[in-house]
């Protein structure tokens, strides 16, 4: 997609006590770049579509936290330019390569001006971030590491499990209840069971 789109910030904002900065922080955004693109309640395909016409990704992380838009902006190939995070640099993401932050006032629009200045160099830097969030931080990524660490220690714990310890979606079957026709004894919500769970979250992986 062309990068039409200068600034853009797509997330929740409110003017609650844990987000109300937020408001503050976008305010100030469309103060220094008018024609910064600001949308709430935008998720999925009409998300990334904005952020994908964007340069650059505007993020304010409430509580220093690492949330899920600092991937999303890096993944639709716009530059992250985020309020400090916490882990962002452990996984090996680079300031001032992968992403830039801002802390005030005064370095939004220091660092704004740099990325708008040269928007060849710093689309070119994004795209770098994009290749490094697609090698290895992606949600089927996630889903691995996580799937991982529980095989492993179903390993250490020397065999099976029941799949009541994983699953919050079954539901013991009440005394005298019938059991839906086709359905297997313990089978929950999503269609695993204790014969089929190892086998089929194997081959998610």
């Amino acid at each position: 997609l062309p990068r039409d789109v200068p600034v853009a910030f797509v997330g929740t904002a409110d003017t609650t006590a844990f987000q109300g900065h937020r408001m503050q922080w976008l305010g100030a955004l469309k103060a220094l770049v008018p024609s910064a693109v600001i949308r709430c309640g935008v998720y999925g395909p009409g998300m990334s579509d904005i952020v994908g016409m964007a340069l650059i990704g505007f993020n304010v992380a409430v509580m220093r936290d690492l949330n899920m838009r600092a991937f999303e902006v890096m993944a639709a190939g716009a530059f992250l330019f985020t309020s400090p995070m916490d882990g962002l640099s452990d996984l090996g993401f680079v300031e001032g390569e992968d992403y830039l932050t801002w802390g005030d006032r005064a370095s939004m629009e220091a660092g704004l001006g740099w990325l708008l200045a040269e928007p060849e160099r710093t689309l070119e830097k994004a795209m770098a971030a994009r290749e490094k969030v697609l090698a290895g931080h992606t949600y089927r990524h996630r889903i691995r590491e996580m799937l991982g660490s529980y095989f492993d220690q179903v390993r250490a714990r020397g065999g099976d499990f029941d799949i009541r310890e994983l699953s919050q979606g079954s539901q013991p079957q009440q005394a005298g209840a019938k059991q839906p026709k086709g359905q297997e004894q313990g089978e929950d919500w999503l269609g695993l069971t204790p014969s089929n769970f190892n086998s089929r979250l194997r081959a998610m992986v």
